[in-house]
């Protein structure tokens, strides 16, 4: 019995709806699964922990850098941008001059980054080196033995094993 106004058929709909959820699926599939891309090399330069605090840092390398590379922004206090360039996948993140000055933290594997103005990652085609240039009053401190670097510009380089 259905309430006045409502269609007989919709609950004979609703246990064929409920049927068909229900019933298993084909083991056979026509979709073939994709295959895992091959391993990539990768530096280690990058395990150790350690602190860079500068006013600019660009970090640059190869396909599958971004596996590598983690940005915690703000967006009351940063602006992001990204772009595909003949250089590669490009994305920078900028203090705002409008808002809350707060730093922009990011993480290349244990290597904390703190950019005090802007921060920029390129992934590039190919098989590069991976590379961190750090400008503006750069401070870099290894955490394991507190061995510390200062200059004006400060880069670091990790070869990738091949």
């Amino acid at each position: 019995m259905t309430a006045p106004g409502f269609p007989r058929h919709v609950p004979a709909l609703a246990l064929v709806w409920l049927a068909a959820c229900g019933a298993p699926r084909s083991a056979e599939s026509s979709v073939e699964p994709i295959a895992d891309a091959p391993a990539r090399g990768w530096t280690s330069t990058f395990s150790e922990p350690a602190v860079l605090i500068a006013d600019e840092v660009r970090v640059e390398g190869p396909r599958g850098l971004l596996d590598h590379f983690a940005v915690r922004i703000e967006e009351r206090a940063h602006e992001r941008t990204e772009k595909t360039t003949p250089a590669g996948y490009l994305q920078r993140f900028d203090v705002r001059s409008d808002g809350v000055q707060t730093e922009i933290r990011a993480w290349l594997d244990d290597l904390e980054i703190v950019a005090l103005r802007s921060l920029t990652a390129l992934e590039r085609p190919g098989e590069v080196d991976v590379s961190v240039l750090a400008r503006g009053d750069a401070f870099w401190k290894s955490v394991a033995d507190g061995r510390e670097r200062r200059g004006g510009v400060l880069r670091l380089s990790g070869e990738l094993e091949r």
